[in-house]
């Protein structure tokens, strides 16, 4: 069977994916967890917010976990995955939807010496940039896509196909492939 990892979406219920997949690493409640391989570090953290609405944030409680494992991290690439990102991209719809207070997860991540590579979703488009000192990317949904309006209030879909991203962990590099996946 592929390995997997759940990130919780902000249409998600974290309490039904707990009982729906009880084998799913959590920590104190939220579904946050890390895997060591060969030649990377990854956390998954768990952004929703606590009052169902659509933006991102973290708690106290997940912050302390976080810092500890960024802290704890050597110097392989260390890859964080997360649902909501955790600056603006330029698009005001989306940008009102990111990780909002994202400025402690920031120090944590600027602290850190090695490579560093932030991955998240929420933006239904791809989307690459530099936040607090590391590289970001957001892959397109394998669902439906937004347009890049970079001016309206609303969110419009848009007709660009689905798609997904391989990546590539090596010894100090990370390769981000996107791939559409062609209309039938």
């Amino acid at each position: 069977p592929t390995p997997y990892r759940l990130l919780v979406g902000n249409h998600d219920d974290r309490d039904a994916l707990l009982e729906i997949f009880p084998e799913i690493e959590h920590i104190d409640g939220f579904i946050q967890s890390a895997d060591d391989l060969d030649d990377a570090s990854l956390l998954y953290l768990d952004t929703l917010a606590r009052d169902g609405q659509h933006h991102g944030e973290l708690c106290p409680a997940r912050l302390k976990w976080i810092g500890d494992q960024i802290m704890s991290a050597d110097e392989r690439p260390l890859l964080i995955f997360q649902h909501h990102p955790p600056c603006g991209i330029g698009v005001p719809a989306l940008d009102r939807l990111r990780l909002l207070d994202s400025d402690e997860l920031a120090d944590l991540v600027r602290r850190r010496r090695g490579p560093t590579h932030l991955f998240c979703g929420h933006l239904h488009r791809n989307v690459s940039g530099l936040w607090a000192g590391h590289p970001f990317a957001s892959v397109k949904s394998p669902h439906v896509q937004f347009v890049l309006d970079m001016t309206g209030p609303k969110l419009v879909r848009s007709k660009e196909p689905p798609g997904y991203g391989v990546i590539l962990v090596g010894q100090n590099e990370i390769g981000v492939n996107y791939c559409d996946i062609p209309a039938v």
